[in-house]
């Protein structure tokens, strides 16, 4: 049960789900409200995400909060398979305690709508790493396609030659070294790569 909810936590529910019966009528979510929550959360730089367990209404994400809990580290090279044995007891956790409020009638606490943001899928152009940019962002989007998993990792020009970029690193590391807007960033694991118009 826990896993299928976790798979949820990018899902919109529906209009009518939020006038089904209390108990079933809560939401379990990352704490971005975002269609896919890590990813925001990594290709920001987060160090950590939380869950937040909320009561439905017609709208994307606004029901009363029942239960968050913050906490969870996001790993430099975090991966899904490291992530999940962090976020399966905070997921039980929170989702005992909210089931235990509903069952009270508690109504939950308001969302501040005021501090809310919202952001769809990543961009399909964000696949192609921009020199220009700082180094910061640009291994933070390393990052976020790596949690993706290898097949998704983002092509760079480096010279003139292209490469998929797979791993970063912010200070000296074995590898390549390439300037972006604010310093160098090494790339510490790649492979040949076709430019991006070529590309299947």
């Amino acid at each position: 049960m826990l896993r299928a909810m976790a798979a949820d936590l990018t899902a919109r529910p529906k209009p009518a789900m939020g006038r089904i019966a209390d108990l079933a009528g809560v939401r379990v979510r990352a704490s971005h409200h975002r269609s896919r929550p890590v990813l925001w959360a990594i290709r920001n730089g987060d160090a950590e995400i939380g869950v937040t367990v909320h009561r439905m209404d017609e709208r994307f994400d606004t029901g009363p909060i029942l239960v968050q809990r913050g906490g969870i580290p996001l790993e430099e090279d975090v991966t899904p398979q490291r992530l999940w044995p962090l976020i399966r007891p905070v997921l039980a956790e929170v989702l005992t305690d909210a089931l235990d409020q509903v069952a009270r009638g508690a109504p939950g606490v308001p969302q501040d709508e005021a501090g809310a943001s919202y952001a769809g899928f990543v961009e399909p152009e964000f696949s192609v790493v921009d020199w220009s940019r700082t180094a910061v962002r640009v291994h933070h989007q390393v990052r976020m396609f790596g949690f993706m998993g290898p097949a998704h990792a983002p092509v760079a020009k480096v010279g003139d030659r292209w490469l998929t970029v797979a791993r970063t690193r912010l200070e000296p590391a074995a590898g390549i070294r390439v300037e972006c807007a604010d310093g160098p960033i090494w790339i510490v694991e790649s492979a040949p790569a076709r430019p991006p118009a070529t590309r299947p």
